[in-house]
């Protein structure tokens, strides 16, 4: 979960691709919320949040969050 953002009409998440090294689109929601399935356990993952707002075109996305570290739990 995130700080929703005034005005906002939805969030985009974004995941670091460790092939890659870039971040990549992998999912837009409605609210501050969201849940990622199918991780790895003792694992380190990065992601960024930005902003949706409506357009007359589809959604619009503004300016992404700083990079956020999550590291998952051991399955132990």
């Amino acid at each position: 979960t995130w700080q929703s953002v005034e005005g906002a009409d939805g969030y985009r998440i974004y995941m670091l691709d460790s092939e890659t090294g870039k971040y990549r689109s992998c999912a837009n929601v409605k609210s501050a919320k969201y849940t990622v399935d199918e991780l790895s356990p003792d694992t380190e993952y990065r992601f960024r949040v930005a902003p949706l707002v409506k357009t007359e075109d589809g959604y619009t996305a503004g300016a992404a969050s700083k990079s956020i570290a999550v590291t998952t739990l051991s399955a132990e």
